[in-house]
C-alpha cells in the first residue's frame, strides 16, 4: 500500500501538483522488466484536500497516474484505490483529465471525492467535460462512493447529463442476497418527508456475503454509476429543473444494501458505516439542497417513494424467501405498504404515486420551457432543431415562411411558423425566443434512402449523441406527416410553452431513452 497524503504539506496550487506527479512517478520501475514477468502492484491512495489545486496542477497529477496505471511489460506499476481531492479549485476541465485515469482504474477505484471545488456545468464545453467524466465510470466495478457535494450544479444541464449517462449504462441486476441481511424502514417515513427513511442492518456474517460475491451469485452485473452504493450530490445548489432529471435516476437506483460490499477496515470504511447508520441515507444523497422549491422537494419525495415501493415489490425476486419474510416482519411499514395479493393495496398505492410523480414531472417540464425555453436542456433543444431541419428536408415548410437567425435564437418572419406550420398571433410570435437557432438547407436530397439522409440531418441538427436512434426516427416520421401540422395548428389557443411541451411529448423527446 502506498499512501500519498499531502494534508500537512505547505506547498499548494500548481507547485504541489508537480510535487505529487513526481512522487507518483517514483512508483514506476527504474527499468522495464524485459522478461515480461508480472511484478506486484502497489495499491495507491492519494489525498490532496484543501490545497488550492488548480486544473493545471491536477493535469500533472492525472498524467502521472496514467503513466503508472497503464499496462506495460510486467503489468501496471500501481492500482489506484482512493482519490481525495476535495476543497480545491478544480473545474470541469479537471474532470476531463481524470476521465482516462478512472477508466484505467476501473477495477480497483473505491472512492473519489471531488467535493467543494469549483465544478459547474453551464455551457457546451463544461457539459462535454462533465459528460466525459460521468461516462468514464461505465466499467467501474469496485467504486463505493462518488462525492460531488458542495459544487455548483445549479440549472438543468448537470443533472440532465447525469440522467443521460446513467440511463445509457448497463443496468445492475442484483441476484440473491444473503439471508442474514435485511432492510429496515422507518415507520414514520411518509410521502411528504424530504428523504428516504431507509437504514441498513449490519451484516451478521460478512464471510458468507464475500463468498457469494466471489461466486458471482450476488450480482449478475455490477458496474457503472448504477452500481455505486453512495453518490453524494447534496449542497450543490440543485434547482427544480435538476431535481426533475434526478428523479429519473432516483427511481432506478438500488439501495446500498443491494450494492455495497464489506471493505477493509479504515477511515473510509468507517465513513460508509456512518452513512449506513443514518436513517436518512438511501445511497443517493441529495439533501440538503436549500435552493429547491416545494415543487422540487415534492418530485424527489415522490420519486423516493416509488423507489421504496418498487424495491419492496421486487423483494421476493431479489432476496431469498427467508430474508423476504424478515423484511416484511421488521420493516415497520403501515399495512398499505405491504404486499397484499388478495386486495391489491400495494399496487393501487404504487399506481397512485406514479401518477402523481408523472404529473409533477410534467409541471416542472412546462415550467422550465416557459421560463427558459428549450435552450437549457440539450435533449429538448436537439429535438426541436431536428424537427425544424427535418421539415425543411421533407418540404413541410410553407413557401411564405422564412427563417432568420440571430445569436442564440431563431425568430419566424411572416405569419406562419416553420416548425409547426401554424398561424401565430403577434404576442406569441414575439415571444418565440424559445426557439433554438437552426441553419437550414436550401435543397433536399431527394432519392436518398432514409438510412443515409437521416444521419445527415441528425448531425446537421446536432441531435446525434443526444437523441437515441429511435427518437431520431420518431422525429423524422413526425416531421414528414402532414397530419401533424393540423394537430399542431389546433394548439394555437394555448401558450407557447404548452405547444412546445406537447410536441416534445408526442415525439417522445422529453426524456432520454433508458437501457433496460
Amino acid at each position: 500500500m502506498t499512501k500519498l497524503n499531502y494534508s500537512n504539506r505547505k506547498s499548494t496550487g500548481d507547485k504541489l501538483g508537480h510535487i505529487v506527479a513526481k512522487d507518483i512517478r517514483k512508483l514506476l520501475p527504474s527499468s522495464i522488466n524485459k522478461s515480461g514477468s508480472h511484478r506486484k502492484k502497489s495499491a495507491l491512495e492519494i489525498i490532496i484536500p484543501g490545497k488550492d489545486l488548480t486544473d493545471t496542477g491536477l493535469k500533472e497529477v492525472a498524467l502521472a497516474l496514467q503513466d503508472v496505471l497503464e499496462e506495460v511489460a510486467g503489468g501496471p506499476a500501481a492500482s489506484l484505490e482512493e482519490l481525495i481531492i476535495s476543497d480545491n479549485v478544480l473545474t470541469t476541465r479537471s474532470l476531463s483529465y481524470l476521465a482516462p485515469v478512472i477508466e484505467l482504474a476501473a477495477f480497483h477505484l473505491r472512492d473519489i471525492d471531488l467535493s467543494n471545488n469549483k465544478i459547474s456545468v453551464t455551457d457546451d464545453q463544461s457539459a462535454a467535460e462533465w459528460e466525459l467524466f460521468l461516462s468514464s465510470f461505465r466499467n467501474c466495478s469496485a467504486l463505493r462512493r462518488l462525492d460531488m457535494s458542495r459544487n455548483d450544479l445549479s440549472g438543468p444541464l448537470a443533472f440532465e447529463l447525469f440522467s443521460k449517462v446513467y440511463g445509457c449504462q448497463s443496468p445492475v441486476n442484483p441476484a440473491d442476497l444473503p439471508s442474514d441481511e435485511g432492510l429496515r424502514y422507518d415507520h414514520e417515513s411518509s410521502l411528504e418527508s424530504r428523504s428516504s427513511a431507509l437504514s441498513i442492518a449490519e451484516p451478521v456474517n460478512d464471510d458468507s456475503r464475500e463468498s457469494l460475491l466471489a461466486k458471482a451469485t450476488m450480482f449478475k452485473r455490477r458496474q457503472g454509476l448504477r452500481a455505486v452504493p453512495y453518490i453524494i450530490v447534496n449542497q450543490t445548489n440543485m434547482t427544480d429543473s435538476g431535481a426533475l432529471f434526478l428523479s429519473y435516476v432516483l427511481t432506478e437506483h438500488y439501495y446500498p444494501l443491494h450494492l455495497d460490499i464489506q471493505g477493509k477496515p479504515g477511515p473510509f470504511e468507517s465513513q460508509l458505516e456512518e452513512y449506513g447508520e443514518n436513517k436518512s441515507c438511501s445511497g443517493l444523497m441529495y439533501l440538503p439542497n436549500d435552493s429547491l422549491s416545494s415543487s422540487g422537494e415534492r418530485i424527489l419525495c415522490l420519486a423516493e417513494d416509488i423507489r421504496r415501493q418498487t424495491l419492496h415489490s421486487e423483494a421476493d425476486s431479489l432476496i431469498p424467501e427467508e430474508t423476504s419474510s424478515f423484511l416484511r416482519r421488521t420493516s415497520g411499514q403501515p399495512k398499505s405498504f405491504r404486499r397484499s395479493s388478495d386486495q391489491g393495496q400495494f399496487g393501487e398505492l404504487r399506481g397512485s404515486t406514479a401518477a402523481d410523480l408523472e404529473s409533477m414531472r410534467r409541471k416542472l417540464q412546462r415550467t422550465e420551457i416557459e421560463q427558459n425555453g428549450v435552450h437549457g436542456v440539450q435533449l429538448w433543444k436537439a429535438a426541436i432543431r431536428l424537427l425544424v431541419l427535418a421539415r425543411k428536408f421533407c418540404g413541410q415548410s410553407r413557401s411564405r415562411s422564412r427563417l432568420t437567425t440571430r445569436p442564440g435564437a431563431t425568430r419566424i418572419a411572416g405569419n406562419r411558423l416553420t416548425a409547426f406550420g401554424a398561424r401565430l398571433t403577434r404576442p406569441v410570435r414575439d415571444r418565440w425566443e424559445y426557439y433554438p437557432q437552426v441553419k437550414t438547407l436550401e435543397s433536399c436530397p431527394f432519392g436518398l434512402p432514409d438510412d443515409l439522409w437521416e444521419p445527415i440531418v441528425a448531425d446537421g441538427a446536432g441531435a446525434s449523441g443526444k437523441l437515441s436512434q429511435h427518437q431520431i426516427k420518431t422525429v423524422m416520421r413526425w416531421a414528414g406527416d402532414k397530419n401533424n401540422l393540423k394537430s399542431e395548428g389546433q394548439m394555437l389557443g394555448k401558450d407557447v410553452s404548452t405547444q412546445i411541451w406537447t410536441v416534445l411529448h408526442d415525439m417522445g423527446c422529453l426524456v432520454y431513452s433508458q437501457v433496460v
